[in-house]
């Protein structure tokens, strides 16, 4: 499941402030886009794994996209290509 900023900053022991200028000077993004990235990436592993008959929406699902336009958008952005294209190529 996704971990939200607040409860990245709970385990850390830091302050939101200090999370996101953390992980700007370690990764160039704030936190929450991170693991949005890495989320992207386990559905795209996930698709890869699972092949052609991999459900798209219950994958994206289960790692916390709802909004299908916004993930395919955010999927396209990362990675060139939409999930259904990145089935396709299996």
């Amino acid at each position: 499941m996704p971990v939200s900023v607040e409860a990245l900053c709970k385990i850390s022991g830091t302050s939101w402030a200090t999370l996101e200028r953390a992980f700007k000077n370690e990764f160039q993004v704030t936190p929450k886009a991170y693991m949005k990235l890495r989320r992207l990436a386990a559905v795209q592993t996930e698709l890869i794994r699972q092949g052609p008959t991999a459900v798209i929406s219950e994958i994206a699902n289960h790692w916390g996209f709802w909004h299908m336009g916004s993930f395919a958008s955010d999927y396209k952005k990362q990675f060139g290509e939409l999930p259904s294209q990145t089935l396709l190529r299996l």
